[in-house]
């Protein structure tokens, strides 16, 4: 974590940090992957040195070339090997077997186990959000069925492995059917004894959430206005957090201001975004969050909102750049109001934005 701290910094301040000039990172792929591959292959760029893409499908491996093969052949032209096998049973032994092989460290990208890259990522970011110390820390752990693609608990599974190694208290929430591997969940019981943090397993979704960091954090209640930061910003999760505000806040109108995260996530889930916010009284809807990706012909927060409101949502409004929110969200509120931020980007800024300007009195009553 130091040395991603540094490399950060170096790039964003141009400074030189080839540190694998030369270097060779073979990335064999039998699953298909964005942010994985995307990310290994910027890093290696950013490095100095070269991600090699491998698909399994184009190789002999589709013919039959063993993992002692693999390790042996393409620890041979390399530098490293990363590989992403998730197949159930097999992916880590696979993953272990060609490490045996190769003369070169072996990485594992993703198996059927364990998502280990991801996870120091999640990592480097909730210290980037609240301070290296995380002791006292409540972080959610929630998955659950999804019709596109079927998740394996690679990333559940290292999410408590992890946090519990740092005083955090986790809970893992899931439908009881979706238990995790029992091995897996007494090394995170065990991780909380000696780092002094906790670990509960419920399957209660909305239960999850109460007092969590970034999910539904009462950010203050004035005026008896009581204003809430979410991370929500994917359709199934705006429909949990929605639907636990309004089975836990009964007789509060809900504002939900929605922040959408990427032009390419808004595009590829709007048929699901425009029946998300059905539990939202009123709905108010900024600009979407770019994330460094350039805008997409045709997607736009506007379009979104005009969508949503062709099915039906009677109260939605696009109300633009996030700079110049605060104070028309305040113009809008009266006593008794349930404010709710959502999103994954800037957002969370503005929570605390809106109670100070409710304190000054700019809401309307």
């Amino acid at each position: 974590l130091d040395v991603a701290w540094d490399l950060k910094r170096k790039r964003a301040l141009g400074e030189p940090h080839a540190l694998l000039r030369d270097k060779v990172l073979a990335m064999l792929f039998f699953f298909t992957s964005t942010r994985t591959r995307v990310s290994f292959e910027a890093g290696m760029a950013q490095l100095g040195g070269h991600a090699q893409f491998i698909d399994s499908e184009t190789t002999q491996i589709s013919h039959g070339d063993t993992a002692m093969e693999i390790g042996e052949i393409i620890g041979r032209y390399t530098d490293g090997i990363a590989i992403r096998q998730c197949d159930w049973n097999f992916g880590n032994k696979y993953i272990r077997d060609v490490a045996k092989a190769s003369r070169v460290p072996v990485l594992n990208m993703q198996d059927d186990i364990y998502h280990p890259f991801q996870i120091l990522a999640d990592l480097m970011t909730i210290q980037e959000k609240f301070g290296r110390d995380l002791r006292g820390k409540t972080i959610d752990v929630s998955y659950a069925y999804a019709s596109s693609y079927q998740k394996p608990l690679s990333v559940p599974q290292s999410l408590i492995l992890l946090m519990t190694r740092y005083g955090m208290n986790v809970r893992l929430v899931h439908p009881p059917e979706f238990a995790l591997m029992p091995d897996i969940v007494e090394q995170a019981k065990e991780n909380t004894r000696r780092s002094g943090g906790s670990f509960e397993m419920m399957d209660d979704f909305n239960a999850g959430f109460k007092n969590a960091d970034r999910r539904f954090q009462v950010k203050g209640e004035v005026n008896g206005i009581m204003v809430v930061d979410d991370y929500g910003h994917h359709p199934t999760e705006i429909l949990a957090t929605l639907s636990a505000a309004k089975n836990g806040a009964a007789g509060r109108r809900t504002v939900v201001v929605f922040q959408p995260h990427r032009y390419s996530r808004t595009k590829e889930l709007m048929d699901d975004f425009v029946v998300a916010f059905n539990n939202a009284d009123v709905l108010l809807i900024l600009d979407i969050y770019a994330a460094s990706e350039q805008p997409i012909e045709g997607i736009t927060a506007e379009i979104l909102t005009e969508n949503i409101k062709r099915y039906g949502h009677k109260d939605v409004s696009f109300i633009g750049a996030i700079e110049t929110a605060t104070d028309k969200i305040s113009g809008l509120l009266r006593e008794g109001d349930l404010v709710i931020t959502l999103g994954a980007g800037s957002i969370t800024r503005l929570s605390d934005e809106i109670v100070e300007s409710i304190r000054n009195g700019k809401a309307t009553f």
